[in-house]
């Protein structure tokens, strides 16, 4: 995610600079959801700033701040004051996708300060939609992760849905203040940091969830089952924004009741390989969204 060097290119434009593309949540003057839509480029942002209606907003959290190469300090306070930074952008080429990083794999929370240490030990997830998830514990929140530059410095704009307190926590819009290929720090205000880093160790393309047998009983392991929700399937019904909560069971008909939920964080297998079921509801209603199977199995990691 840094920029590349060459001593034979042009200076860098002094602006703000998105990198596309990225999902943006439409809120009507109630604050209901009203679409989303994929910004591509900035003829198209600039565009749809401009048309926006008065009463309407989106997820960007502000202000946006920083500081350009000249020195000189950039607010943004507002759609109109942002459709005309972008406006203010002539580009010659598009430079740096951090977007494919933020996509590969997993992030997770590894340490905070000035954020409620509940947050310590959670999992970003950016879906097949380019929709940011946030996994706490077994609860399933969506938003967006906006990736530009403001003259040197790399921005990460975090803006979730539906819960006062992560947005409290997360909404605004981060400094990536130090970046390597698995480590992410963020930083708002001086006050607020966090570290994450990335984690590949759970493949859901597999579709199995593998964890180290017990050295004392092979053949069976403790799992969390909360950490696989990143692989959970969530069907195209889901509205996109509603937070979700997934529960798990031994059996598909207690699935499907919502009975003898089994532990999501200390489950040990009574198989192995063993077939167990989660069942996905929206957090507010309890609503059935997808009951699926899922396959666990203890193996050897000696």
């Amino acid at each position: 995610m840094s920029r590349a060097t060459d001593p034979d290119a042009p200076e860098p434009i002094d602006c703000i600079e998105f990198n596309y593309p990225f999902p943006l949540f439409v809120f009507d003057e109630n604050e209901e959801y009203v679409d989303v839509l994929t910004m591509r480029d900035n003829v198209q942002f600039s565009t749809f700033l401009r048309n926006l209606p008065e009463d309407h907003f989106i997820s960007l959290s502000y202000p946006i701040s920083g500081t350009l190469f000249s020195g000189e300090l950039l607010e943004i306070n507002n759609n109109e004051e942002l459709a005309e930074a972008i406006e203010a952008c002539v580009k010659d080429q598009y430079q740096g996708n951090c977007n494919f990083l933020l996509k590969s794999c997993l992030w997770n929370v590894e340490s905070v300060t000035g954020i409620s240490e509940v947050f310590q030990g959670a999992t970003f997830q950016i879906n097949d939609n380019a929709i940011a998830q946030l996994h706490l514990e077994n609860e399933i929140y969506f938003g967006t992760w906006t990736t530009f530059y403001i003259g040197n410095a790399l921005h990460l704009n975090i803006h979730f849905l539906e819960n006062e307190a992560i947005s409290d926590a997360w909404n605004f819009d981060w400094e990536l203040s130090y970046v390597t290929p698995t480590n992410i720090q963020l930083t708002y205000n001086t006050n607020q940091e966090a570290l994450l880093r990335k984690d590949c160790t759970i493949n859901c393309e597999l579709g199995i969830y593998e964890v180290c047998e017990e050295e004392a009983t092979p053949g069976q392991a403790i799992f969390n089952l909360n950490n696989y929700t990143v692989c959970s399937y969530i069907p195209n019904t889901h509205d996109l924004v509603s937070p979700l909560q997934v529960t798990f069971y031994e059996t598909e008909s207690d699935a499907l009741l919502g009975v003898n939920e089994v532990s999501g964080t200390a489950y040990t297998n009574a198989e192995n390989p063993q077939l167990l079921y989660s069942r996905i509801v929206y957090l507010e209603n309890e609503e059935t969204l997808f009951v699926s199977e899922i396959t666990i199995e203890a193996i050897s990691c000696n």
